[in-house]
């Protein structure tokens, strides 16, 4: 079993625990039954199950385990109400009150858990949910907890100087030599991770635009907490990919005219194409609030995604993800792959309302098939939504070029120091 979610009889127990109205009894009982697949992350940061770290994870994470992102949708109220949010509430202030960050001196574990503390604390300040649109519901639950983890994020700060010695576990992960390093031909469907995607004069090429990053939809999913690195890489080399990147930046017509107030955006079918066995990926990493309330960039990858062309309209789909546990143990880096059929909730594009709690009919989904509901609507490079994308409003600012991660970091800090929660987040930090 995968770490990451929990089980769903492990859920409906909690959550009659937890919120304790007949109210959401019966929504429980009339909803479908929803399935994830994890262990509950029990014991993440330390051995001790009743470790103060691992009770405020497992309250916060509460359905997610060891998943990299919480199980919340903007109209959840599984932390906001009933006995649950007592609980959390005094939690937090044993955590403040005591010192809680002082239990545990280790930078990996310190970083880990204020990059989690910060999603959560981003879900709850999300000024569209609908939640506070119109009646401020739950306003004062939201604001106590915010103000309780702004105060643990900044207590759990690390220097400039630890964040830029915080392992590379992706390095890690290809040094322990647990996955294939390059893709097989007798084995298209196993998972490898590539040696050489990071290397910044390696065959795996990151793009990028100006002050802007090519995966928009990505940083918005994670709230700016994270940068995402887009790279692509055609079988005959670095040279080649560049080659291959400037031909395209230079054809003259790469999306059809469109009516007037169309705004789909529809690719030149001529556009130059890529060849079979070209590569593109994803990788998200982790970024981190320093000591001095500045966002830095780190060398953590959290998940990587992974798509190789067979064929042009013939895609093999790969996805690793971290686990806590693993990362802190020194077990290949954190980094596991997702069985073929590994289910998991889409949060990239959520429904409004939580299935959890019996208002949404959404259920896990494969997600490797999921991949292709997006990336497969068009052969070769028709397909790699980095390209299309980039041309919503402005056509002439819409081919990627090469870039470096560094350029990708930035884009994304940029992105998030301009974003509302940003500008929350730094004022209750600041409060005392």
């Amino acid at each position: 079993m995968r770490p990451g979610r929990l089980r769903t009889s492990e859920f409906a127990a909690l959550l009659l625990l937890c919120c304790g109205t007949s109210e959401f009894r019966t929504a429980l009982a009339d909803s479908p039954p929803v399935k994830a697949e994890s262990d509950s992350g029990a014991t993440i940061y330390d051995a001790d199950p009743e470790h103060l770290w691992n009770r405020v994870h497992r309250d916060l994470f509460v359905r997610a385990g060891d998943g990299v992102d919480p199980l919340l949708w903007p109209n959840s109220k599984v932390l906001l109400i009933g006995q649950h949010h007592k609980q959390i509430l005094a939690l937090l202030d044993e955590f403040l009150a005591t010192d809680g960050d002082k239990l545990v001196k280790e930078p990996l574990r310190r970083a880990v858990f204020q990059h989690d503390l910060w999603s959560i604390f981003d879900w709850l300040s999300n000024p569209h949910a609908i939640y506070q649109s119109s009646t401020d519901e739950l306003l004062a639950e939201r604001r106590e907890l915010m103000a309780r983890i702004a105060k643990m994020i900044r207590r759990l700060s690390l220097s400039a100087e630890q964040i830029r010695e915080l392992p590379d576990n992706f390095a890690a992960a290809i040094a322990a030599k647990g996955f294939p390093t390059s893709y097989s031909a007798d084995q298209p469907g196993k998972p490898y991770l590539p040696a050489e995607l990071l290397d910044a004069a390696g065959p795996w090429v990151v793009l990028g635009g100006h002050m802007r990053s090519v995966a928009p939809t990505h940083v918005r999913f994670a709230s700016g907490r994270s940068a995402f690195l887009v790279f692509i890489n055609l079988p005959a080399g670095r040279k080649a990919t560049l080659e291959y990147l400037k031909d395209l930046a230079a054809f003259p017509n790469p999306v059809l005219p469109r009516a007037a107030n169309d705004n789909i955006v529809r690719l030149n079918p001529e556009l130059p194409q890529i060849p079979a066995g070209t590569q593109v990926a994803l990788a998200r990493e982790v970024l981190l609030i320093d000591n001095q309330g500045t966002i830095r960039a780190t060398r953590l990858i959290e998940s990587l995604q992974i798509r190789r062309y067979r064929e042009l309209s013939r895609q093999d789909v790969y996805e690793f993800r971290f686990s806590r546990s693993d990362l802190f143990s020194g077990k290949a880096g954190g980094l596991h792959e997702l069985d073929e059929g590994f289910r998991d909730f889409a949060l990239i594009n959520p429904v409004p309302n939580d299935p959890f709690e019996g208002k949404s009919r959404e259920q896990p989904h494969a997600v490797m098939k999921s991949c292709m509901a997006c990336h497969g609507r068009g052969p070769g490079i028709q397909s790699v939504l980095a390209y299309q994308r980039g041309f919503s409003g402005d056509a002439a600012a819409g081919h990627f070029q090469p870039y470096d991660r560094k350029q990708q970091e930035n884009a994304t800090i940029l992105w998030k120091r301009g974003h509302y929660s940003w500008g929350l987040l730094q004022g209750l930090m600041e409060s005392k």
